[in-house]
């Protein structure tokens, strides 16, 4: 699709269906409140497990489709394919402020989270980092993150 992949066009499609899902959407307040305050969220008539079993299930399907486009990509794929994202995958929705715990976040951070891990990650194979060089500064960058929410939170409290 000229100088646009088409996996782009796929990650800003999704990341407009999620905004539109969690952002604008009832189902979306209902997600974050069964993963801010279980209980408030009973209390205030929200179906907690069944909320969660639709999380799970788009989480599912989310990663399915990512699996596909993955194997559209590549040619073939292979089971194990894909398991040094999943670092990558914590890191993108750490940097972008969601909440470890549940219930905080939102789409625009993960998608300038998942931005600025591509972005790291493209650089540093464009002057021929090895592998470690490639994971070390994400990890740092989640404790980082995480470190910056703790003191942001324990302000707040």
């Amino acid at each position: 699709m000229g100088p646009i992949p088409a996996t782009f066009l796929w990650w800003v499609a999704l990341a407009l269906a999620f905004y539109a899902l969690l952002q604008r959407n009832r189902i979306g307040n209902h997600i974050f409140a069964a993963g801010g305050n279980k209980q408030a969220a009973i209390a205030t008539g929200v179906r907690v497990d069944r909320t969660k079993l639709l999380a799970f299930a788009l989480a599912g399907a989310t990663a399915a489709l990512g699996g596909i486009l993955a194997a559209s990509y590549i040619g073939n794929i292979a089971p194990t394919t894909g398991e040094a994202l999943a670092l990558e995958a914590i890191a993108a929705c750490v940097i972008g402020g969601l909440a470890l715990t549940g219930g905080r976040g939102t789409i625009l951070g993960i998608v300038l989270g998942s931005a600025l891990i591509y972005w790291i990650r493209d650089v540093l194979l464009l002057v021929g980092a090895p592998g470690f060089y490639i994971t070390a500064p994400i990890g740092i960058l989640i404790i980082g993150a995480a470190a910056i929410y703790e003191i942001l939170r324990a302000r707040r409290a």
